[in-house]
This record gives structure tokens, C-alpha cells and sequence, in this order.
């Protein structure tokens, strides 16, 4: 899978000749695939407040025609049976449909 079909299928991105080529002489010339020049940067929008009102902290990025936007929940738990002076931190990322959704890891902390 090459392209961004390869990245939107969490593959490493493979380039044929052509693709390869079409890259190296946009870079000769100094203008992106786009039409934009190499040093013409896509308008930034970067807002921290009110962005996801259910997290404790949450973003959303812009950048030209992509959006990216993270919240982080955090609650204080009791901690597991077999490990009562141990404590636990439990992270889950969801990405949109483009991307899947991740599972869940976790990761014990230690008393120190």
C-alpha cells in the first residue's frame, strides 16, 4: 500500500518510482505537491479552553484542512487488591474513523 492510503491503513509508506520521482522534482524546484511554495506555511489554529467540556484538559489543533482534538479525564481510584500501596494509571486513546480505535493500556506506578 503506498500513498496516503498507506498511512490511513497504518502502514509504512511505501513510494513507487513515479511517486518518488514527482517528490524529488517538486523538491528541485521548491514547491509541494499543493502548489504552495516551500517556505508558504498553512494557517494554525490552536485553541485550549472549552474544547471538550466532559475532560479535564482538552485541545484542538488546526492546521490547513486537518483538525486534530485530544481531552484527558483523570479520577483518583482505589487501588488493586494485590497491590494496595500501588498505584494505577490507565490510558485509552480513540481516534476517528479514519484511524480505529486503540485499546486500552496499563501501566502499575509504584510506590517510590
Amino acid at each position: 500500500v503506498s500513498g496516503a492510503a498507506g498511512l490511513r491503513a497504518g502502514c509504512p509508506m511505501v513510494l513507487s518510482r513515479l511517486e518518488r520521482s514527482y517528490v524529488q522534482e517538486g523538491v528541485a524546484q521548491q514547491v509541494r505537491w499543493d502548489g504552495r511554495a516551500r517556505d508558504h506555511f498553512r494557517n494554525l489554529h490552536l485553541q485550549v479552553e472549552d474544547v471538550v467540556p466532559q475532560a479535564n484538559g482538552s485541545s484542538r489543533i488546526r492546521v490547513g484542512g486537518t483538525e486534530v482534538i485530544v481531552g484527558v479525564k483523570a479520577e483518583i481510584g482505589a487501588p488493586l487488591d494485590g497491590a494496595p500501596r500501588c498505584g494505577r494509571i490507565e490510558v485509552n486513546v480513540e481516534c476517528g474513523c479514519r484511524m480505529g480505535k486503540v485499546s486500552a493500556q496499563y501501566f502499575d506506578v509504584q510506590e517510590q
